[in-house]
């Protein structure tokens, strides 16, 4: 019987935790994502130099005439480009617009720009006032303003002031 005891105490008593640590995967640590960073850093910095030579290489195959079109078609849009910002600038002069608000102008031609010009404008028409029907008041001091004031004229005012110093 007393094995029975034992037995039952055994399964009855808590048993002691037991803690491990458990050591993290390799990819789990900064080292680890650090290394591979670094890796892919070299790697690009290796398809950078390999384009730059790949494209002088090209360059170097190139005829000189096909040099002279790739500048000629760069030229082009260079100029293509331009004249659409001397024709936005243009129509927003003429109507009025800022240099910010031409910035803004869509179109191809004259009409399509003006046309943008003016639903722009429209767009940010400031609101009309509503006419009043009240006249302004007439200002008048502040220690009494049922009063007219004495004298309104500037220079007997300032000779009153300069005669009540003596």
């Amino acid at each position: 019987m007393s094995e029975n005891v034992a037995e039952a105490e055994a399964v009855t008593a808590p048993a002691e935790e037991v803690t491990e640590e458990v050591a993290p995967k390799p990819s789990e640590t900064l080292e680890f994502w650090k290394a591979q960073s670094r890796k892919q850093e070299a790697k690009a910095k290796a398809n950078a130099d390999a384009a730059k030579r790949l494209q002088a290489l090209e360059d170097a195959s190139k005829s000189e005439s096909e040099k002279v079109n790739e500048r000629l078609t760069a030229a082009e849009s260079r100029a293509a480009k331009a004249e659409a910002r001397a024709l936005r600038l243009e129509v927003a002069h003429a109507k009025g617009l800022s240099a910010t608000q031409a910035k803004r102008l869509v179109g191809d031609t004259i009409e399509e720009l003006e046309s943008d010009a003016d639903d722009l404008l429209e767009s940010f028409k400031p609101a009309e006032k509503p006419a009043t029907s009240r006249r302004p008041q007439e200002l008048r001091g502040g220690t009494r303003p049922e009063e007219q004031p004495e004298e309104t004229d500037p220079g007997k005012l300032a000779q009153l002031i300069m005669s009540r110093g003596r």
